[in-house]
C-alpha cells in the first residue's frame, strides 16, 4: 500500500519475501513504483524519497532481498531516495547474514 503523508510517501509491505512468495512481490512493487515516479523532482535532489516499512514481513530470504535491493535501486535511478523503516529483527539479520545490510540501512549503497 502507498500513501502519501505531505511530501513523502509511505509503502507498507508484508507477507513472504522468501522464494516461495516473492514471485507475487513484482506486480506489487510496480505498482508502487509507477505509483512514485511521476513524483519523481526534476531537480534531482534525492534527498526526497519513499519510507519503505517493512514492520509486516514474516519471512524473507536472498530473493527478497534481492527483489528489495532492484526496487530500491530503481528509485535511486529515477531520483528518489528510499528509506526503509520499521525492520523487523528477522529481516535485518537476514540482510546483514547475506550481505544486504546496506540496502536495509536509510542511506541505501
Amino acid at each position: 500500500m502507498t500513501e502519501n503523508a505531505g511530501t513523502t510517501a509511505r509503502i507498507a509491505l508484508s507477507g513472504d519475501w522468501a522464494i516461495t512468495g516473492v514471485s507475487t512481490r513484482l506486480s506489487e512493487l510496480t505498482a508502487h513504483l509507477h505509483a512514485l515516479v511521476p513524483r519523481t523532482p526534476n531537480s534531482g535532489d534525492a534527498s526526497m524519497g519513499p519510507e519503505i516499512c517493512l514492520a509486516a514481513v514474516e519471512t524473507i530470504d536472498a530473493s527478497g532481498c534481492q527483489l528489495l535491493s532492484v526496487f530500491f535501486d530503481h528509485l535511486r535511478r529515477h531520483g528518489l531516495s528510499p528509506r526503509p523503516v520499521n525492520l523487523p529483527g528477522h529481516v535485518q539479520a537476514c540482510a546483514d547474514l547475506l550481505g544486504f545490510a546496506p540496502v536495509m540501512e536509510r542511506t541505501g549503497f
